[in-house]
C-alpha cells in the first residue's frame, strides 16, 4: 500500500461522510483510509459503520475515547500501511485530483511536506462574513501552478501529506497540544530535520466551515491560547517567527483602537446591524479584519 489517508473526526457525522464520498471520486485509487472516531457523542460511529457496509473505500474505523486531534492522528499513523500519509480534517471535501497531486509530489520530493489549500465553496456561503473569510484565507495561497516553498512554515493541518518514515522520525504530533499541533510539527521538521514545506494549488480541498463572527472569534481565541502555551515550552519557536508571537499591539494608539473593537456590544453591532451593509465592501472587510485582529491576535490586550 503506497498511501494512507488519516482522518480524525468528532461529532461531525454528516460532514465526514461528505469527505468520504469525495474520496470515492478520486482519480488516484490505490489508497486506504484510517478514520478515528475521537469519542464523538453523536451518531458518528453508527453512521460510519453503516456507510462502511456499502462503500468501495478501503476503510478502517477506529473508535477511541476523546483525546483530541493530535492523539487521534498519531493513533491513525500506528494503523497506517502506506508509505505516504495524507491528513484531512473531517470538515473538508477533496477535489478529484487531490490525492494524485499529493502522491505525485512525494514521488519527486521524498524529504518534504506538502500542504494543500483549504478553499471555500462559494455556492455554500450565506453571510457577508463568510465571503470576507473566503477572501482573507485565499490570500494565503499562491496562484502559481507549481509547488511553492513556504516561507512561514505554514502547514495546513486539514490537508497535508508527509512520508511516513519522516513523520515517525519527527515523533509525530505533540499530544500536549489541543491546537497548533500542525504548526509545531512543521517547526520540528524544519528545525531538527531540515525539511522543506511546500504548497500546491492542485491539492486543494473545500473547507466546509461556516462559523459566524462570534464563533470564529471563540475558535480563534482557543487556538491562540495554545500558541501561547507552545511559546512557553518551546521558546526557540519564537526566535524563528517573532511576529507570530506578539500578543499585544506595538503602540498605545493601536491599543486604544483594538480595545474598542473588543467590546462585546461593538462586535454584536457589526455582526448583526443592517447599517454595516450600507458601507462599501472594502470598509466592511476592513472592520471585520480589525475585529478579528483585536480579539484573536492581541489576546493579551
Amino acid at each position: 500500500m503506497e498511501v494512507t489517508v488519516i482522518i480524525p473526526t468528532f461529532n461531525r457525522a454528516g460532514q465526514v461522510i461528505n469527505l468520504l464520498k469525495s474520496l470515492e471520486k478520486q482519480t488516484f485509487k490505490e489508497f486506504e483510509v484510517v478514520l478515528i472516531n475521537d469519542g464523538s457523542g453523536d451518531n458518528t460511529l453508527e453512521t460510519l459503520n453503516e456507510y462502511n457496509q456499502t462503500t468501495n473505500l478501503q476503510l478502517t474505523i477506529i473508535d477511541s475515547i476523546n483525546k483530541g486531534r493530535a492523539v487521534s492522528r498519531n493513533l491513525g499513523v500506528k494503523q497506517a500501511k502506506g508509505k505516504i500519509l495524507i491528513f484531512f480534517d473531517d470538515d473538508v471535501r477533496a477535489n478529484p485530483d487531490c490525492i494524485k497531486s499529493h502522491v505525485n509530489f512525494h514521488r519527486e520530493k521524498t524529504n518534504s511536506v506538502l500542504s494543500g489549500p483549504c478553499l471555500y465553496d462559494k455556492s455554500k456561503l450565506t453571510t457577508d462574513f463568510h465571503f470576507f473569510r473566503k477572501k482573507l484565507e485565499e490570500n494565503w495561497y499562491s496562484p502559481k501552478k507549481e509547488a511553492q516553498l513556504s516561507k512561514s512554515l505554514r502547514l495546513n493541518g486539514g490537508n497535508f501529506s508527509i512520508n511516513k518514515d519522516l513523520f515517525l522520525a519527527s515523533n509525530g504530533f505533540d499530544e500536549r497540544l489541543k491546537d497548533k499541533e500542525d504548526f509545531f510539527l512543521s517547526f520540528n521538521l524544519y528545525q531538527k530535520h531540515q525539511v522543506k514545506i511546500y504548497s500546491l494549488n492542485t491539492a486543494w480541498v473545500y473547507h466546509d466551515d461556516f462559523k459566524n463572527l462570534h464563533q470564529y472569534i471563540k475558535r480563534g481565541i482557543e487556538s491562540r491560547k495554545e500558541e501561547q502555551k507552545l511559546a512557553v515550552f518551546e521558546p526557540d519557536i519564537q526566535l524563528l517567527q517573532p511576529e507570530r508571537f506578539k500578543f499585544l499591539p506595538r503602540n498605545k494608539f493601536k491599543s486604544i483602537i483594538f480595545k474598542f473593537f473588543k467590546i462585546p456590544s461593538v462586535i454584536q453591532f457589526f455582526s448583526n446591524s443592517i447599517i454595516i451593509f450600507l458601507l462599501p465592501k472594502t470598509v466592511r472587510y476592513k472592520i471585520y479584519d480589525i475585529i478579528v485582529t483585536a480579539n484573536i491576535t492581541y489576546i493579551n490586550l
